[in-house]
């Protein structure tokens, strides 16, 4: 009689513990066992308790590391069902919808929204779950649906985060390194092309001064950067005045932007501020360098005979179109020093004129 009066109490009250249940619950999410989590569900454990962290058994879900995707959708889907809260932050106010949208999960990012979870939740740093998934990881299929579920739930494009950057300045800024940058280009190109669709500010310029052009230009999103031209982007961002976006589009060989540069009115001499860094890190253009300099330095330090080649027939279309030399002699002048050698050979030697 004891022993069947003290089952009865373990089954009334052992299911109203809700941390104790919890802590089994997030060690099933942990080791990404769904049914070990259904188990837990089942048992009635508390699916608003946290961690350290603050994270609910949904935002462990969403947030843990080297899951396996459908594992990790069955335990979100699973809890989804039981009735977890999709908005609930963690103390720096991440919600499920910050971390899915981030890491571009594109079926948890639907999954979340179905069960209406907040599309303009702010985290502590300002920033929306679309202003992350504009800065997330990878620039892929994933990230472009990403964005069109979050944009289809109407989401507030314009929002910044706390260094003024919307979602369009850091799409544009992203360095997609993990894709060929002409693919990673096209994809940041159709992405910007939603945003501008819904009301993304072309022209805005976050709080260090920097706008959606100057960070395609740097980044070297070109087709990006010819399409926000064309939609009445300013070429001349105050932010670029040290290496401006000719110098840019000179230094990586973007032809067709150079030309666009300079048909809204780019000054083909124009010079530097300072000396500049070139892009692999191997040399400096001096202080005063024109787009003509830039090419030439760029043909002089290349090993590859194409690339050389490459420059000095952009230097002499620059040359036809009245484009000068300002410190080509000057730097080779130093590096001959530099290497124990005679005089410098003039700029005028390397440019059919």
């Amino acid at each position: 009689m004891k022993h069947a009066l003290l089952l009865i109490l373990i089954s009334v009250f052992i299911p109203t513990l809700g941390w104790s249940q919890a802590c089994d619950l997030l060690k099933a999410i942990r080791a990404n066992e769904p049914t070990q989590v259904q188990a837990c569900i089942d048992a009635h454990a508390d699916l608003g308790a946290r961690d350290a962290s603050g994270r609910t058994p949904l935002l462990t879900a969403i947030a843990s590391e080297g899951t396996i995707p459908e594992r990790q959708k069955k335990i979100v889907t699973a809890l989804l069902k039981a009735g977890a809260d999709a908005s609930a932050a963690d103390n720096k106010g991440y919600t499920a919808l910050h971390y899915a949208a981030y890491q571009g999960m594109y079926d948890l990012v639907g999954l979340l929204l179905d069960h209406a979870a907040s599309i303009d939740a702010i985290n502590q740093n300002q920033e929306t779950p679309l202003l992350l998934a504009a800065r997330g990881p990878l620039m892929d299929d994933g990230r472009v649906q990403t964005f069109e579920r979050l944009l289809a739930a109407q989401v507030n494009v314009r929002q910044a985060d706390s260094a003024g950057r919307t979602a369009l300045h850091l799409l544009c800024a992203h360095k997609a390194r993990l894709e060929s940058p002409e693919v990673a280009d096209a994809t940041i190109l159709k992405l910007a092309q939603k945003l501008e669709a819904l009301g993304a500010a072309i022209k805005a310029e976050d709080g260090a001064g920097n706008t959606p052009f100057a960070n395609a230009i740097r980044e070297g999103h070109a087709e990006t950067a010819l399409w926000l031209l064309a939609k009445g982007a300013s070429a001349i961002p105050a932010v670029l005045n040290d290496f401006t976006a000719l110098h840019i589009a000179t230094e990586r060989g973007q032809v067709e932007l150079l030309e666009q540069l300079l048909k809204v009115g780019i000054d083909i001499n124009r010079q530097t501020s300072d000396k500049h860094q070139g892009e692999d890190a191997a040399y400096f253009y001096p202080k005063g360098s024109t787009p003509m300099d830039i090419c030439l330095i760029i043909a002089h330090e290349s090993k590859d005979p194409n690339r050389q080649k490459g420059y000095k027939a952009l230097a002499n279309s620059l040359s036809q179109r009245g484009g000068v030399s300002r410190t080509y002699e000057q730097y080779v002048q130093g590096f001959k020093v530099m290497k124990g050698g005679g005089a410098p050979p003039s700029s005028k030697t390397g440019v059919k004129r």
